[in-house]
C-alpha cells in the first residue's frame, strides 16, 4: 500500500511539472459556435427550464385519466354499500350516470393538476426575475413582452400536455375494458373544458406577475387552493351556488345523459383571451424588478 502511494505521488509530481497553471494536461475542445435548439429562443429556454417538471405533471395526468375510466365498477360497489358516497359524487359532478360522474370528478382533479403545471411555469418567470437570471436575456434583443409571452405560451402548452396525457390514457383504458362508446365523448368534452379552466390560472398568474410581481407566488397558488375548495368541496359544505360558480373548474361543460351545457365555456374562453392580452399589454409598461 505504501509503495503504491509513493508511486502515485511521483507520477503526480511529474505530471504537475509539465502542466500549465490553471490548465489541464489535455487540450480543451472549442465550444459550439451556435446555441442548441433548446437555447435558440426565449421560449425554447423556458421549455428547457420547465421540461422536467412538465414531464412529472404529465405522468400525473395520465394516471388520472386511467383512474377516471377504470374505477366505475369499484365506485358502484361502494355506493351500493354506502349511498352517501353516491350523493357526494352527484353534488360534485352534477352529471348523469355513475360513469359520467366518476369521469367528471376525476377530470376536475385533472384540471387542478393542469392549473398547477401552468402556474408553476409562470411563477418561474418571477423567480428568474428575482434571482437576476432574467437580466441577461432581457439585455439582448428580447423585449419584455416577448419574454413574458414565452412563459405564457409554455404554460398553455403545459396544460395541453397534461390534459392530452389524461385523454390518451383514459381512452386506452376504455378500449382495453370495452367501455361504452359514449364515454369517449364524455372524456374528451370534460377534458377540453378543464383545459380551458386551467388556462384561466395561466393568465391570472401572468396578470399578478405584471401588476404585483412580489405577490406572484403566493397569490397564484392561493387562487388555485381557493378555486379547488369552492369547486370540489363547496357543494359538500353547503355553500350557495353563486359561491361555487366562482371557481373556473365548475364552469366547464359537463355531459349528463348525452346533453352538454356549453354556456360556461364561453365565459372561460373570454377570460383567457382577455386576461392574456391584458397581461402582455401591461408588461410593456413594467420595469424589470430585481430582489426578493
Amino acid at each position: 500500500g505504501i509503495g503504491v502511494g509513493v508511486a502515485l505521488a511521483v507520477v503526480a509530481a511529474a505530471l504537475q511539472s509539465v502542466r500549465d497553471l490553471g490548465a489541464s494536461l489535455f487540450p480543451e475542445r472549442p465550444g459550439r459556435a451556435g446555441a442548441t435548439v433548446t437555447l435558440s429562443s426565449p421560449t425554447a429556454l423556458v421549455w428547457r427550464l420547465s421540461g422536467g417538471a412538465l414531464a412529472g405533471w404529465a405522468v400525473g395526468g395520465a394516471l388520472t385519466g386511467v383512474l377516471a375510466t377504470t374505477l366505475s365498477g369499484a365506485v358502484r360497489q361502494i355506493t351500493g354499500q354506502n349511498p352517501a358516497v353516491g350523493q357526494i359524487l352527484e353534488k360534485i359532478a352534477r352529471a348523469g350516470s355513475l360513469n359520467e360522474e366518476v369521469i367528471t370528478v376525476f377530470f376536475t382533479m385533472l384540471g387542478i393538476l393542469a392549473a398547477c403545471a401552468a402556474v408553476q411555469t409562470v411563477v418561474h418567470a418571477r423567480q428568474e426575475e428575482a434571482h437576476g437570471t432574467a437580466e441577461p436575456v432581457l439585455a439582448s434583443a428580447v423585449g419584455r413582452v416577448r419574454w413574458l409571452a414565452g412563459y405564457l405560451s409554455v404554460a398553455t402548452w403545459a396544460v395541453l400536455v397534461v390534459v392530452g396525457a389524461a385523454v390518451a390514457a383514459g381512452c386506452l383504458a376504455l378500449a382495453a375494458a370495452d367501455g361504452e362508446a359514449e364515454l369517449y365523448r364524455v372524456v374528451v368534452v370534460t377534458a377540453l373544458g378543464q383545459a380551458v379552466a386551467a388556462s384561466v390560472f395561466t393568465v391570472v398568474a401572468g396578470l399578478v406577475f405584471v401588476l404585483v410581481p412580489r405577490a406572484t407566488i403566493g397569490v397564484a397558488w392561493a387562487l388555485i387552493v381557493v378555486a379547488t375548495m369552492l369547486g370540489m368541496f363547496g357543494p359538500l359544505f353547503g355553500l350557495p351556488e353563486w359561491a361555487t360558480d366562482l371557481s373556473p373548474f365548475t364552469q366547464t361543460p359537463v355531459v349528463a345523459q348525452g346533453d352538454t351545457d356549453l354556456r360556461g365555456l364561453w365565459w372561460l374562453r373570454g377570460a383567457v383571451g382577455g386576461g392574456g392580452a391584458a397581461a402582455l399589454a401591461l408588461m410593456r409598461r413594467r420595469e424589470l424588478a430585481t430582489g426578493g
